[in-house]
């Protein structure tokens, strides 16, 4: 960043001069973007947090509405999740987490976006979406998630996932309808054994 002021002359009518003065802000602006991160990333898989979660929930609606265009959300919640913390702690349950979220980040596609909602719960949002699609997102993540193994203490472990899906065009262009739509469609997935998606 950089400033620069005139220097009057002694007789305060011809300039004699321009003082500049250069100021390093490069250590500032790392800071801004290192608590911009911390506010709106998950600490644990590095995922983007709740927080970010309903700020693109509300503008993806928007341009939804704006294009006419179909906003998709898919709650997904693990199943067999607690078992593994209770029966071999919480950094094990940490490890599922972390490896989970770099599963299924390699699965969603570049204008998706992958969110950990807290917990064993995380949320995908996806833009200009279609039923089929939707649906098409929601068997990539299930097959993912189940194909995961994970060893702890010489014990196999394993986790699955209830995913609801939700469509604006369907479920009511606002965010409270689209995330009751698709909860209530993740706790219907779960209710008929898990593993799978519903809409």
């Amino acid at each position: 960043r950089e400033f620069s002021r005139v220097v009057p002359g002694p007789d305060g009518a011809r300039p004699i001069g321009r003082i500049w003065i250069f100021e390093d802000v490069t250590e500032q602006r790392r800071v801004a973007r290192q608590l911009l991160h911390l506010a709106e990333r998950d600490p644990l898989t590095n995922l983007f947090n709740r927080r970010r979660f309903h700020e693109e929930l509300e503008r993806m609606l928007a341009d939804g509405r704006r294009h006419r265009e179909g906003v998709g959300l898919l709650a997904i919640d693990l199943d067999g999740f607690k078992p593994v913390n209770d029966r071999f702690g919480h950094p094990a349950g940490d490890e599922v987490l972390i490896g989970l979220a770099a599963a299924v980040g390699a699965v969603v596609r570049r204008n998706e976006m992958f969110f950990r909602m807290g917990g064993d719960e995380f949320a995908i949002l996806v833009p200009s979406a279609a039923a089929q699609g939707l649906a098409e997102l929601a068997r990539r993540v299930c097959a993912c998630i189940a194909g995961l193994r994970f060893s702890f203490e010489n014990d196999a472990a394993s986790v699955s996932a209830s995913i609801g899906i939700a469509l604006s065009t369907r479920n009511g262009d606002d965010t409270e309808a689209l995330i009751g739509a698709a909860d209530r469609a993740m706790y219907l997935a779960k209710a008929l054994g898990g593993n799978c998606w519903e809409f």
